[in-house]
This record gives structure tokens, C-alpha cells and sequence, in this order.
């Protein structure tokens, strides 16, 4: 997937969510994407005391949680 790049801004973010809903998205908790943003694993940020991820990031997120259990799967098949 391409992207352009605006201001900054990637062209494919999608939409702005809070973290229940992206709780939603990556089957997990509120507290599990609040460590996800913390640690830098999700494109996460601040408004004012509330924080906020997009649609995009969730699923760049997933799309790499992919790559790296199939790089793990295809090193222990060659073994």
C-alpha cells in the first residue's frame, strides 16, 4: 500500500479513535493499547488528558504483528 505524504501526514491514516475503540479493533484492552502507544509499538497522541490512535495505526499495528510471526515461522520451518 502507498502512501503520500501531506504536511506531515500520512494520506492513509483513517480515522481519528480513542483507545476503546481501538481496544476494539486490536481485540484487546484499553490498558494493553495505553502500553502500545506507551512504548511506541502504536502511532498514539495527547489531546489535552485524552489519547487518541487512528484507524491506520491499528492497522499498520496488525499488518506488522503479521510480518513478524511470519518471519518467526519461516525461521523454525527451516530448521
Amino acid at each position: 500500500m502507498e502512501t503520500t505524504e501531506t504536511s506531515g501526514r500520512r494520506a492513509d491514516e483513517g480515522r481519528v479513535i480513542t483507545f476503546t475503540e481501538a481496544a476494539k479493533i486490536l481485540g484487546t484492552s484499553y490498558t494493553t493499547v495505553y502500553r502500545l502507544a506507551e512504548s511506541g509499538a502504536l502511532r498514539a497522541f495527547r489531546i489535552r488528558h485524552s489519547w487518541r490512535t487512528s484507524t491506520g495505526a491499528c492497522e499498520d499495528y496488525i499488518a506488522e504483528q503479521f510480518r513478524k510471526q511470519a518471519s518467526i515461522c519461516q525461521s523454525t520451518e527451516s530448521d
